[in-house]
């Protein structure tokens, strides 16, 4: 009819599939491809951090090259330092600082105390040894120490040359071992009370004449303390003298040089309790080591920096204790700070401040001061005022006592491991310190009073009274805080 023909395609719509699909698969393809290479960039990621994952917790310190050289972590890694207090330029080194601690068992010693050790190994180089009577394999403070100690060792460093130096593990400073049997101490104790008494037949010391601070008493517990850290003592003070002698070469050529025969005047070591909640830092405790208990320096230029301060403040001690605290919550309304050591602590000339349990509270009033009034005093008696270009700035000096520990005591380690002392002697003067319902005075109370009676002996024999003037001089520093469990 002449009208024009429609033609109709069919719709492509086949080919729209198949062109679809084909960028669907591209898309997978190239999906999968940035998958696999983002995963394997994070693989590597994870290897890199895991190789540096002890650069995120602390800067490493620079270790000496006297330490270097023999891998000897026996004292802080950190550098010399200008004397605190002092506007010369005069340096001191380092004290040669060991921790020392018991504990009951494993599940008894805290992790913050673990905390501590590692930190004290890995970060300044600083050698523990610790002792336990009884171990827990659940709940192993081996594994725990290896844990920690995984995210705090140092990193290898790369020396002169590309020489890469890897540091020692740092868990191995720590030296965890376990009491012997309370019958091998309380043999121990015996035989050692029967070779100073010079008997000449080994007959059984009598103490049927007293009924506190026996040192064979078998069901006490204070006396197992004590001839727990006398054999710790006894055992550690063989490892030092023996390590010393063998690196006394390598110490004479470590500047500045120090006698060898000196070494114990110029190395602290740091008793603590293991069941705290909190410790000083480790660099306070390194800067009043060095500032209150290290010996003057022969060599120093200025030997005014070893003289007590302006306000009459002693500057050298024998030993120096940490504040050792406790907090109540106070009617609700406030934190109240105690000082929780009563039992070791003895104001001078001869004020012991723990109260027995029974006591009422009439009687205690009458007793004198009780925690949260130790804790004001301590802080009263010891602060005073710098004045500097920016106003009077608050500090606090050590408060010098009879006896204290608060949970951690620094000392001088002649001091601390003379042969003539004990935690597990009997003197008919330590009495005086003695709890009615514990039987025994403080290991502590009667090792700080031997020493105070020997020096002060010493003193008289050679025209002195010792480095002090009354002995053994020992202080309580107000601003190095321990916190007990008891929260």
């Amino acid at each position: 009819d002449g009208s024009p023909t429609m033609v109709t395609r069919p719709a492509p719509r086949q080919n729209c599939r198949s062109l679809v699909l084909g960028w669907k698969a591209i898309l997978i393809v190239v999906q999968q491809t940035i998958v696999f290479i983002l995963i394997s960039k994070l693989n590597n990621a994870i290897e890199n951090d895991q190789r540096d994952i002890a650069s995120h917790l602390y800067t490493q310190y620079q270790v000496d090259g006297a330490l270097k050289a023999t891998n000897n972590n026996d004292c802080a890694t950190i550098r010399k330092r200008k004397l605190p207090g002092s506007t010369a330029n005069i340096t001191k080194p380092n004290p040669q600082l060991t921790l020392v601690g018991i504990s009951y068992s494993d599940d008894t010693t805290s992790d913050f105390a673990i905390t501590f050790l590692v930190e004290a190994a890995c970060k300044y180089g600083i050698q523990s040894y610790v002792m336990l009577k009884e171990r827990t394999s659940t709940n192993s403070i081996t594994k725990k120490i290896k844990a920690f100690a995984h995210h705090m060792q140092p990193l290898p460093t790369t020396e002169d040359y590309g020489i890469v130096r890897s540091p020692p593990k740092c868990v191995d400073w720590i030296h965890i071992s376990q009491s012997p049997s309370d019958d091998y101490l309380m043999n121990s104790t015996r035989s050692r009370i029967i070779r100073k008494n010079d008997a000449l037949e080994e007959s059984e010391p009598d103490y049927s004449f007293t009924k506190y601070n026996n040192p064979l008493d078998k069901d006490n517990r204070i006396a197992r303390i004590k001839r727990s850290r006398e054999y710790q003592r006894e055992e550690l003070r063989g490892i030092l003298e023996l390590k010393i002698t063998l690196q006394s070469d390598e110490l004479k050529n470590a500047p500045p040089k120090i006698p060898s025969a000196d070494w114990q005047k110029n190395s602290v070591i740091a008793v603590l309790d293991l069941d705290m909640f909190a410790y000083p830092s480790l660099l306070d405790m390194i800067e009043t080591a060095t500032k209150y208990i290290l010996p003057p320096m022969a060599y120093a230029p200025d030997a005014s920096s070893q003289t007590p301060n302006k306000a009459g403040h002693k500057t050298q001690f024998h030993a120096i204790c940490a504040n050792g605290i406790f907090v109540r919550l106070k009617d609700g309304d406030y934190y109240d700070k105690r000082h929780y050591d009563t039992y070791s602590t003895i104001l001078l000339p001869k004020n012991w401040l723990f109260r027995e349990p029974e006591l009422n509270k009439k009687k205690r009033k009458k007793k004198g001061m009780d925690q949260s009034q130790t804790f004001r005093h301590i802080l009263k008696e010891s602060k005073s005022y710098v004045v500097g270009d920016e106003g009077g700035a608050l500090i606090y000096n050590p408060l010098p006592v009879r006896s204290c520990f608060g949970g951690l005591a620094l000392y001088r380690a002649d001091v601390w491991m003379d042969p003539e002392c004990r935690y597990d002697i009997y003197h008919e003067d330590d009495a005086a310190f003695t709890s009615k319902n514990f039987r025994h005075a403080c290991e502590h109370v009667v090792f700080h009073e031997c020493l105070r009676r020997k020096m002060s002996e010493d003193g008289r024999k050679s025209g002195s009274m010792g480095d002090g003037g009354a002995g053994f001089d020992i202080a309580v520093m107000p601003d190095m805080l321990t916190l007990w469990h008891n929260t």
